[in-house]
């Protein structure tokens, strides 16, 4: 399948579970990648799908068998990603004469924030970034768009709110993260490419958009996606709050109780699908975000009486959603739970846990009384 790269002497292709990108004359590139010197000139390109299940062993072996098997030059720089390789998004920047083409592939088996305490992983998805300029880059301009497009990667997973499987934080990008930078040298000597500059822009707009359809198309994750996934993503699942809802009224998953159980999840998907819920419980989690991040103005973790305020602010958010969903029943069963916090509501920040217990106290006061 081939793929438009509106640059001229580039042709790019999908061929045997490969992204292979041939240029007529030698590009410029800087990369990341474990086959290649970092700086140096190619004549082609490559984004290597492997198994997912590959062992790590030998990357640049197989780099090199992979390209005798595409008949492709020795100056070939390789990536490689576990990702679906078809489901590659292309997008192109223009400005005068200056063209910024991204290629991108994106797998989110290992999403990280940086700075998370990693644990050794054996998956090898990654956001491979491959940057085709129709422009003379100087070498530090190459190293300055690389900072440029490695954060508008992280734009675009805060933008679809993608989160830390180590922390369940914002991501910034996955633990093998690739990218790759070539340029044509054709024109002008371009000396920066800072976010400031007509480069740097054109390079945050396509990088930002490719990652994101890149992740779309491999992951179906949306930026509407439902509040039941973005809850999962946080470590919060579907089964912790059913469990914790049962320990709330004392219920045990016994068979003569099954259909009740059921009425409740029911309930619970139902409510999880509404926008007022969907709003107010997104709110009550950023907030908690903020305040652990002492984002809030005039407070700060270590001010007991701020944050038992703070607390106060919370629990006005649970109530609305209790209250919203039963009434004053809802109302009612949010201050019988007093400072019960069975499951996962005990796991969490007491301003999350606030939140939650509203949503399950409106729903179990209806289901379970």
């Amino acid at each position: 399948m081939k793929l438009n790269i509106p640059i001229r002497g580039i042709d790019a292709e999908i061929r045997e579970r490969n992204i292979v990108i041939q240029s007529n004359s030698p590009l410029r590139a800087l990369t990341s990648s474990v086959l290649s010197r970092g700086y140096a000139k190619f004549m082609a390109i490559l984004n290597h799908q492997i198994p997912i299940d590959y062992d790590h062993l030998e990357p640049k072996k197989r780099f090199f068998e992979t390209i005798d098997a595409l008949s492709l030059p020795k100056q070939t720089l390789g990536l490689m990603t576990a990702a679906n390789i078809d489901k590659v998004s292309v997008v192109t920047e223009k400005h005068a004469e200056l063209t910024v083409c991204t290629v991108a592939t994106a797998g989110l088996t290992n999403p990280i924030t940086a700075g998370d305490n990693a644990y050794e992983t054996s998956q090898f998805h990654t956001i491979n970034i491959i940057l085709l300029i129709d422009g003379n880059l100087t070498q530090s301009c190459m190293v300055n768009a690389i900072t440029t497009a490695t954060e508008a990667k992280s734009a675009a997973l805060r933008e679809l709110d993608i989160r830390s499987h180590f922390s369940t934080k914002p991501a910034t990008g996955t633990t093998s993260d690739m990218i790759a930078i070539a340029c044509t040298e054709r024109g002008r000597r371009i000396m920066f490419a800072g976010t400031a500059t007509k480069i740097g822009e054109l390079i945050g707009k396509s990088v930002k958009k490719a990652v994101k359809i890149a992740i779309m198309k491999q992951h179906d994750i949306t930026p509407d996606r439902p509040l039941l996934r973005r809850l999962e993503e946080r470590g919060i699942m579907l089964e912790d709050l059913l469990n914790s809802a049962l320990e709330l009224h004392n219920q045990h998953c016994k068979e003569e109780n099954s259909e009740i159980v059921q009425a409740f999840e029911d309930q619970l998907k139902r409510a999880l699908t509404d926008i007022r819920i969907s709003s107010l419980v997104l709110a009550g989690l950023r907030l908690n975000e903020d305040y652990l991040q002492n984002l809030i103005p005039e407070f700060t973790t270590k001010n007991h009486k701020k944050k038992l305020e703070l607390l106060t602010a919370s629990q006005t958010l649970g109530i609305t959603i209790a209250k919203y969903l039963a009434g004053t029943k809802g109302e009612m069963a949010f201050f019988n739970f007093n400072e019960k916090k069975p499951g996962i509501l005990g796991e969490l920040e007491p301003i999350a846990s606030n939140v939650i217990k509203g949503l399950l106290a409106g729903l179990s006061s209806e289901t379970f009384n």
